[in-house]
């Protein structure tokens, strides 16, 4: 396993030092590894654990080290959180392999020297047993960013906004990793013809409340199956189902997704319009525009015009029956799928909603008369979600709320036209989703 662990060492390097996106940086890693199977799985398990875990193990190295986290050398430091989190995660790792591997890690390196340190730390944590020392002496606020390893500033948000007991219930759900969700294509299939399908494939999927959502069991990769080839599926987590069905987009409406890329919510929607109508699917970058262009072709949809274009720009695409702004934001719904995200400042959330409502004053000089928009994000933060939509009313008074998801339950003080989805409440990724619409 000791290659599985460089490629993971490696990986942890580029995520923290260069700031890297996990999910791409992490695929990056395994082309390049020659690695089979089973020390795939095992590295990608290890992987995503120690960078979700990071504030945890972290708070166990500083209990033990004289030497303060920030005066040491990074490859160190990952090798001991690599260490740390077998130690404490991985009960199929043997103590033994975990200790001695993690000092390989180092002793392999430029920085050898640092591997009796490195040994030193690792069978004290061992000796004294798996459990996080002094919680006791901690406030509330300390353990909860302990425990579940959201630095305390990200914490201090959620509590601000959301209460202490809501936060306590809502943090730990983003541990652990999210499953993998599909949205059968209507346009070719149904739910039991496709769950008997990935059966025969070896692929294990269940309903669930969404009656075109399915569940796949863990560590599934459904890319590979005939299934997926032959376009039965996208992969959408039921959160940006939502989204889409808050549109209400009917067959022959002309519909508008602003930043479309990679092309989930569009697809869904062109199955909900029966692929009749026009569906216009935006983004900035060419590539990602070819990405959506391959996606329709392979799901059979060809209502979907995917389009370069700018979300702030003004140009004459005429007007829409709906609208659908899901906008770029901070992220702080989907720490499960991208734990690097609470490792960043909480200052880069003060741009975002003022960047968000310029989009939307945009989008909305396109909606007809009698027409919805939906603003959806995958954050959970006020200021970006219903905060946004309080100022779109106030200051466009040809405005009016538009319900949505009426049968959800709500925990935060929503409106009829606002939710925010909770993973422990909801099963969701967190995301908010708003609609209003434009009177006649």
């Amino acid at each position: 396993m000791s290659n599985a662990r460089k490629t993971v060492q490696n990986a942890l390097l580029r995520v923290h030092k260069d700031e890297g996106y996990s999910n791409l940086v992490w695929n990056a890693a395994l082309n390049d590894a020659d690695l089979d199977a089973r020390d795939a799985a095992f590295a990608t398990t290890l992987f995503y654990g120690v960078l979700e875990r990071t504030v945890t193990l972290d708070y166990v190295i500083s209990h033990y080290s004289k030497t303060p986290i920030k005066k040491m050398d990074l490859l160190v430091l990952e090798a001991l959180r690599i260490g740390i989190y077998q130690l404490f995660y991985m009960d199929s790792v043997p103590d033994r392999a975990a200790i001695n591997e993690s000092v390989m890690l180092v002793k392999r390196s430029k920085l050898n020297r640092y591997a009796g340190f490195v040994n030193g730390i690792l069978r004290s944590v061992q000796r004294d047993g798996t459990v996080l020392p002094n919680l006791n002496d901690l406030s509330a606020e300390q353990r909860l960013s302990v425990t579940c390893s959201v630095p305390k500033e990200l914490v201090r948000h959620y509590i601000r906004y959301y209460g202490q007991d809501l936060t306590e219930q809502m943090l730990p759900a983003f541990l652990g990793g999210r499953p993998l969700y599909i949205r059968v294509n209507t346009l070719k299939t149904d739910a039991p013809s496709l769950i008997a399908a990935l059966s025969q494939e070896g692929v294990e999927a269940s309903p669930t409340d969404s009656p075109h959502t399915l569940r796949l069991s863990a560590h599934q990769n459904p890319a590979h199956t005939k299934a997926y080839q032959d376009g039965l599926f996208h992969v959408q987590d039921p959160a940006s189902g939502y989204a889409c069905a808050a549109l209400q987009a009917q067959a022959g409406m002309r519909v508008l997704d602003v930043c479309a890329a990679p092309g989930g919510k569009s697809f869904t929607l062109a199955q909900m319009m029966g692929n009749q109508g026009e569906l216009l699917s935006c983004d900035l970058y060419d590539h990602k525009i070819a990405l959506m262009e391959q996606g329709a072709r392979r799901l059979g949809i060809t209502v979907m015009q995917p389009t370069l274009r700018d979300a702030n720009a003004q140009d004459d695409i005429g007007e829409f029956d709906r609208i659908l702004c899901d906008l770029p934001c901070s992220g702080l719904g989907i720490l499960g799928r991208k734990p690097e995200i609470r490792y960043k400042s909480v200052t880069f959330l003060d741009n975002l909603p003022d960047l968000q409502y310029g989009m939307l004053c945009r989008s909305l000089t396109h909606l007809k008369k009698g027409g919805v928009l939906v603003f959806s994000t995958c954050t959970l933060n006020p200021a970006e979600n219903e905060q946004n939509v309080d100022r779109l009313l106030q200051e466009h008074p040809t405005l009016e709320p538009y319900p949505i998801l009426q049968d959800l339950p709500r925990a935060c003080g929503e409106q009829a036209h606002f939710i925010n989805l909770l993973p422990h409440l909801h099963g969701t990724d967190g995301f908010f989703v708003s609609a209003v619409r434009k009177a006649e």
